[in-house]
């Protein structure tokens, strides 16, 4: 690591050059909400474990690694040759090559004293025992396979697996959102609480404890700008059932200034 910064710091104003170190695919918004989501864990919680599903190259696990105050990172991803996904067409991605050595290599040559606190399962998430998962993680992401089955099946997991003051992100919302109405009204009748965050870009979060949210100004921004999961949705379902000509004849009225 050439960085003489304190990582600490970095996370503390939302520094998204953390994200530089490793491919990561996300965008500048997305890198946003992580930290943000990492900085409130910390600052509530003081230690804690990150869980991730579907770490391909560990571009997200960087600030965890080099974050002093995360015990432990848990990353969960079987690594097929090719994902299924849920977008037009029957998407496929390929990841073929990349193994969890892979990332850990890449990791290494950035914080070598700190790999050893990852924890790699080559497997999907259900063939995982939670209580392998020690210090039980404050934090999860779910950015693995991008299909509602899979996504419900991983919700599942880190329901169980989280700590019930924790939060459970999401990655490509703007594709997962059939699994995340699912998931959403799994907790409302089960009568759960929790702050659904919606974030610019396309990350959406559960958090299970208020003071997670209220402690935090970018957290609290988010939550009371007050968007919510359903216009999200809303906007995802007319932009794929209307015909492209439509969409673009739309976007020419509305102007370059309308918002998104």
């Amino acid at each position: 690591m050439n960085s003489t910064e304190d990582p600490i710091t970095q996370i503390e104003r939302l520094d998204r050059d953390l994200f530089t170190w490793i491919e990561s695919q996300s965008s500048p918004m997305d890198r946003t909400a992580f930290l943000a989501l990492q900085r409130a864990t910390a600052a509530c919680f003081g230690r804690y474990s990150y869980l991730e599903i579907g770490s391909y190259l560990g571009g997200t696990i960087v600030p965890h690694l080099l974050d002093p105050r995360c015990e432990a990172v848990f990353s969960i991803d079987p690594r097929p040759d090719v994902v299924p996904d849920d977008r037009e067409g029957g998407t496929t991605f390929s990841y073929a090559g990349i193994t969890a050595q892979t990332m850990l290599d890449g990791l290494r040559k950035i914080a070598p004293a700190s790999v050893g606190k990852i924890r790699c399962f080559d497997s999907d998430a259900a063939q995982v025992d939670v209580a392998a998962l020690h210090p039980r993680p404050r934090l999860a992401l779910i950015d693995g396979e991008h299909t509602v089955q899979a996504v419900l099946a991983d919700f599942d997991f880190c329901l169980r697996a989280i700590t019930p003051d924790g939060a459970i992100l999401f990655h490509d919302a703007n594709i997962i959102y059939p699994a995340l109405e699912k998931a959403v009204a799994r907790l409302r009748a089960e009568r759960r609480p929790f702050v659904e965050l919606v974030f610019d870009g396309t990350v959406f979060a559960l958090c299970f404890s208020p003071e997670l949210v209220q402690q935090d100004p970018h957290l609290r921004s988010v939550r009371d700008h007050g968007r919510r999961l359903r216009q999200v949705a809303l906007k995802e379902r007319i932009r794929r059932f209307t015909p492209a000509p439509v969409l673009r004849l739309w976007k020419r009225l509305r102007g370059p200034d309308a918002a998104a």
